[in-house]
């Protein structure tokens, strides 16, 4: 009877999951990149007096410069299992032909998984992205779940989108068969309880990608 009641929430979750594309995060490995706005890796001018060299610095200086004034995002502060993100940029007009990505990269004590804030995000409805451009510049918003760090988290990644979906079919006075209440009151209780260590861990920062290299704008956790 227990197996039987296991197997049909997973089947309550896959339908309910079905009309979302995924319902788990793009949880890719984050390549090693520069921090340009670590100090250990500042640029060091003393150790040569090449020219061409000199010249690269302060290109790079420039588009660092670029990014920090013509992006600037809000994020929300975290409730309810989610950080809501909203990115605005027009770097795109000052830097031209430039290949262009919004991300968000997160994880538990270290970065371990990058989400495209974007259109380049293969799961748009997962996390809510909304993205279009107008006169003003480019605008994204996505919803980020504490859970979206990978591991140890992915089964919570899963099911917190499931547990709030049925939430809100409860609140909107649709009726629930029993598998359905079974699920709400299971992890009524088990998300809460991983919610403590996922607060205390959850690191996060957003980065533009231009060409290749990631250039970092702000960082959030829960203690912000």
């Amino acid at each position: 009877m227990k197996n039987l009641k296991i197997m049909s929430m997973q089947l309550i979750v896959s339908a309910l999951c079905f009309g979302l594309t995924s319902c788990g995060p793009d949880d890719e490995p984050v390549e090693p990149v520069d921090n340009p706005y670590n100090t250990n890796n500042s640029y060091n001018t003393e150790e040569t007096n090449n020219t061409e060299n000199a010249n690269n610095q302060q290109a790079e200086e420039s588009v660092e410069q670029k990014v920090m004034k013509n992006i600037s995002a809000y994020i929300s502060p975290y409730s309810n299992y989610y950080f809501n993100i909203s990115i605005t940029s027009t770097i795109a007009s000052v830097l031209p032909q430039k290949n262009i990505k919004y991300l968000v990269e997160c994880g538990y004590g270290e970065y371990s998984v990058y989400v495209y804030a974007d259109k380049n995000n293969k799961f748009p409805s997962t996390y809510n992205i909304q993205s279009y451009n107008d006169d003003s510049g480019f605008h994204t918003q996505m919803s980020l779940s504490i859970f979206d760090g990978g591991s140890p988290y992915e089964m919570e990644s899963w099911y917190v989108r499931t547990y709030l979906g049925l939430l809100k079919k409860q609140s909107e006075g649709e009726s629930l068969n029993s598998d359905e209440i079974a699920c709400i009151n299971y992890w009524a209780k088990k998300l809460p309880e991983q919610e403590v260590s996922a607060k205390r861990d959850f690191i996060g920062r957003l980065c533009v990608e231009i060409d290749g290299r990631r250039y970092y704008y702000k960082y959030f956790t829960c203690r912000n």
